[in-house]
């Protein structure tokens, strides 16, 4: 069994990639706090994981949080094509308009490790009727 089979083989307690779950599940406490009040949890691709979106989906009542995820899974969206195939999430988000940009301005010493490159963020129409999400943002570097 090679290194990947056995990280998949891994409940998510054990893994790296749980701080982005609890980091969710603390919002979603937060949000039974803070009723009426939008909350959105905001993470890298490493947060592009399975659990996140199970957990976002079933949540109770009350305690649920928005989110935004830079996704680097090609996931399947819960519609089906003619051809029976279900629809993928890159596609979907290459053909919605852009909303709107934001531009990050970084120290000079960051910039340096990125290729001084300014990143921005883009903000698209959302993805996928019934799915999880309400939002799908994509980052860019220029």
């Amino acid at each position: 069994m090679n290194k990947n089979d056995k990280r998949k083989q891994k409940p998510i307690e054990e893994k790296e990639s749980n701080r982005w779950l609890e980091g969710y599940r603390k919002l979603c406490d937060l949000s039974e706090q803070l009723p009426g009040t939008m909350l959105v949890s905001i993470s890298d691709r490493e947060g592009d994981i399975y659990e996140c979106f199970v957990e976002a989906a079933c949540g109770e009542g009350g305690r649920r949080a928005e989110y935004i995820i830079r996704g680097c899974q090609d996931r399947s969206l819960p519609e089906k094509l003619e051809d029976g195939c279900y629809k993928k999430l890159m596609e979907e988000v290459s053909e919605k308009s852009v909303l709107g940009e934001v531009e990050f301005k970084l120290p000079k010493h960051v910039l340096m490790k990125m290729g001084s490159r300014e990143p921005s963020l883009q903000n698209c129409d959302p993805v996928g009727a019934g799915w999880p999400c309400s939002t799908q943002a994509s980052v860019s570097q220029r």
